[in-house]
């Protein structure tokens, strides 16, 4: 049997009737609304994906509410919302913190030692594959003309075979521009901010993609990893617990506050963190529908203990 017969596309009856089959119920009186909400709102693929926070029952079903799902659903869409900022703030200052430390770097004889092309030379060669990351660099301003070659926007192909560093920090997205925060970490042992960037920034730069692209956070939050030791202590020093700092998003999000207090101003810190708290007050208006899941509870205490340490006054 071919997966299009197996998987056939289910019609907007039919996919509450496969919501009961699977324990989530549609209560009579909600039907209009869990319709309307298939319908216009939110596509039955994604919704379903929320069950994964839920454990089964002893009949294989999972015994929750329709609606608590459509709520978890909404309360990650705008965490997403929330987040973002917070990701493009770090990437903006991360890029004008790495060219201030290569434009200022001195050798041990105090003479100036970056020229702007070398740091990108020798990234590029501790690579397996250096062109794939120079074109994964360039990706945004290469394109297929008419006939389908590569071309690239005006301005930018007599950069492409000597990259300078100031370029490449323009167009590289946070998850290309932890291959230049690990060189220069290495190169200075002792600074620890560069340290703190390089452990958080994975983190953060997965938080920059969900949100960029609608991807959901709020899944499997019954999961545990093994987080980085440095973002565990530190998350455990402020009170969050092992069991909440475990779950990797947690522990994602906690570093992406992390780097957002080393890397950004008092008064943006200050204005996201605002937003943050009114994203917490919409959480528990209906933590309520998730009373009888620790799993979410856990995660929403932890980003209050989140918000809490990393406000500002």
């Amino acid at each position: 049997m071919s997966l299009k017969d197996d998987k056939p596309i289910l019609r907007f009856n039919e996919q509450l009737e496969k919501l009961n089959d699977l324990g989530i119920y549609v209560a009579d009186n909600e039907i209009h609304e869990a319709k309307n909400i298939l319908s216009n709102h939110n596509y039955f693929f994604k919704l379903l994906a929320y069950r994964k926070n839920y454990d089964k029952n002893e009949q294989k079903k999972y015994n929750i509410s329709f609606l608590s799902i459509v709520d978890l659903a909404k309360l990650d869409m705008q965490l997403r919302y929330v987040l973002l900022p917070y990701c493009l703030d770090i990437e903006h200052s991360l890029k004008t913190y790495l060219m201030r430390l290569i434009t200022n770097r001195k050798n041990k004889n105090g003479e100036y030692a970056e020229n702007g092309y070398e740091i990108v030379k020798s990234v590029l060669a501790d690579e397996d594959t250096p062109k794939d990351l120079k074109d994964q660099i360039f990706n945004g301003v290469r394109y297929r003309d008419s006939d389908g070659n590569l071309a690239f926007q005006e301005g930018f192909e007599k950069y492409y075979n000597e990259p300078p560093i100031w370029v490449v920090l323009d167009l590289a997205s946070i998850s290309k521009i932890k291959f230049f925060v690990n060189y220069l970490a290495n190169k200075q042992p002792n600074n620890n901010n560069l340290k703190m960037i390089k452990n958080n920034i994975g983190y953060v730069s997965y938080i920059r993609n969900s949100c960029a692209h609608n991807k959901p956070i709020l899944l499997n939050l019954q999961r545990k990893s093994i987080i980085k030791n440095s973002v565990y202590a530190n998350a455990r020093r402020i009170g969050i617990t092992h069991d909440e700092i475990t779950n990797l998003n947690v522990a994602r999000i906690f570093a992406l506050f992390e780097l957002h207090r080393i890397m950004c101003s008092e008064g943006m810190r200050s204005h996201r963190n605002k937003d943050f708290s009114n994203y917490l007050e919409r959480v528990n208006k209906t933590l309520e529908l998730h009373e009888q899941n620790m799993h979410i509870k856990n995660f929403f205490n932890s980003l209050t203990k989140i918000l809490d340490e990393f406000c500002v006054e």
